[in-house]
């Protein structure tokens, strides 16, 4: 959400929260964008620098992790035990922080990994299973190729998901090494 960008403070803000396929991790849908055409990953507390809205988020207990893309919030907390008591936090946090101050300054939004072909392949590879990673909860962002390895960035519920290592295999590096002969293995960094 860019300053022009910023909510009206009479207008209901409807957020939902669901469960991912990360134990850890839960998604909090916004009816509104929170960034555009972009996804941020947050590790810790002073990466979020940048990020007023995540800052905000790992203020809360337990916060480990925070990912933000389009229209949703991925919260990574320690444990798996139960959300309800943190998730009404984090979504009155995320209602609150919306009544007024952009998600993400443009700093943050600005990295971007250099295009020759291969890449632009595997970049549009990614964006092919993106929708349906980015439903549960996460993202998997290109990093670097070389030597035949791809290495990706495991974001939002994706990090640390029991289930992430399938998705790296029979998914991503299935059709990476289909289109790209070159392409050995795809690594999470």
């Amino acid at each position: 959400m860019t300053e022009e960008q910023k909510v009206d403070p009479g207008k209901e803000i409807r957020i939902t929260a669901e469960p991912t396929p990360n134990p850890s991790s839960f998604k909090f849908t916004v009816d509104r964008d929170l960034v555009t055409n972009s996804s941020v990953y947050f590790a810790d507390k002073e990466a979020a620098a940048d990020s007023p809205l995540a800052a905000k988020l790992f203020e809360l207990e337990k916060i480990t992790a925070i990912f933000i893309s389009g229209r949703f919030v991925t919260v990574t907390k320690d444990g798996w035990d139960d959300w309800r008591p943190l998730a009404v936090k984090i979504g009155g946090t995320i209602r609150s922080h919306l009544a007024g101050a952009p998600c993400v300054s443009e700093k943050a939004l600005e990295a971007s990994p250099k295009n020759d072909e291969v890449v632009q392949t595997i970049q549009d590879v990614l964006s092919e299973i993106r929708p349906f990673v980015l439903q549960d909860g996460g993202d998997i962002i290109f990093d670097s190729f070389e030597n035949g390895i791809v290495k990706v960035r495991m974001q939002g519920s994706c990090s640390g998901c029991p289930s992430s290592t399938a998705t790296l295999r029979n998914g991503i590096e299935t059709k990476l090494k289909e289109r790209i002969p070159t392409v050995q293995m795809v690594v999470p960094i």
